[in-house]
């Protein structure tokens, strides 16, 4: 059976640590949900700024690449039925046209189409913005796109400080919860100390808790118990 300080001490330890874990999970998906709804609505600023720019005699290619270099975000054009027209990162003859992407669909009948999906092209995850703009005379889609692995760097390195802020917390108030269950230990070994004393028939030893209230309690009725044994 555990002693009182040591329930003390594990009960304490076991809060804490539940507490933090708990706090981990919470906040590692809460701080990604604001990173990449934080970069959703940069493309989509992004978008509203590079749209009215205008390509060298209106090739298609050359845009994407301008907005590319200036941005360094994926820029694909599409027209309405989900045709790639051009491609900034790679050569558009090797990518799949397809009208049924979700940020394309949207786009078409939503202001912004916001999709983040795995993208076969490049085999890994990514956070799309696309919208109708006005192109060589033509009603055309662009789409930006970054990598969540390029956004998630930074979130890593806030979680990873954040954690570790609260890990040194929750380290300091165990420290201190240690102390306070070594005193609690203290004050119990001198009333168990006085009780072997009183039963060795020793009425003038002495007790003196020095932290707790309770056990200053416990200490008079004690002594008035002495007394009447004497």
């Amino acid at each position: 059976m555990l002693k009182i300080h040591q329930l003390f001490f594990l009960n304490t330890l076991a809060l804490f640590t539940g507490t933090l874990v708990i706090a981990s999970i919470v906040g590692y998906y809460t701080l990604k949900e604001m990173i990449i709804e934080e970069n959703i609505n940069h493309l989509k600023r992004t978008l509203e700024l590079v749209s009215p720019k205008k390509a060298l005699n209106n090739d298609s290619d050359h845009y994407v690449k301008m907005i590319h270099n200036q941005t360094d975000y994926r820029a694909t054009l599409f027209d309405t039925n989900g045709k790639i027209l051009a491609e900034s990162n790679i050569d558009k003859r090797t990518v799949d046209s397809d009208h049924k992407r979700i940020e394309i669909m949207h786009s078409t009948v939503e202001p912004y189409g916001v999709a983040v999906r795995y993208s076969k092209t490049f085999g890994e995850d990514y956070i799309f913005v696309a919208k109708l703009i006005p192109f060589e005379g033509d009603v055309v889609i662009l789409r930006l796109g970054v990598t969540v692995q390029s956004v998630m760097g930074y979130f890593y390195q806030l979680w990873i400080k954040l954690a570790a802020t609260f890990a040194l917390f929750i380290i300091i108030a165990l420290i201190t919860a240690f102390k306070i269950s070594k005193k609690a230990q203290y004050d119990i070994a001198q009333i168990t100390h006085y009780l072997h004393e009183i039963s060795a028939k020793n009425y003038m030893a002495v007790l003196k808790p020095q932290h707790f209230r309770e056990f200053l309690q416990i200490t008079l009725l004690l002594k008035n118990l002495v007394k009447k044994l004497r």
